[in-house]
């Protein structure tokens, strides 16, 4: 389990912001200042594209990326694990 935590903490320090843009951050900021269902029904396409989806990008490179070290994750899929 120990290899697997490190390999998660190696993973997080290179990988992430090659799957975020500055938007994801951005959108929850505007979210948290906007929280009603207009504002995200007219940012619900901003939502698909810069969180759920590299989101879920994030999650099935991680799920490969621990897959390499333990067997169990390599039937695992992003959207078994995530509720977008």
């Amino acid at each position: 389990m120990a290899k697997i935590v490190f390999a998660f903490e190696r993973f997080l320090y290179f990988y992430p912001m090659s799957f975020f843009t500055a938007d994801y951050l951005s959108f929850f900021k505007e979210l948290a200042a906007n929280n009603h269902k207009e504002w995200f029904d007219a940012n619900r396409k901003r939502y698909e594209t810069s969180v759920k989806e590299p989101f879920k990008a994030f999650t099935q490179h991680l799920i490969d990326e621990l897959a390499k070290k333990e067997p169990a994750f390599k039937e695992l899929k992003a959207s078994d694990c995530i509720f977008l």
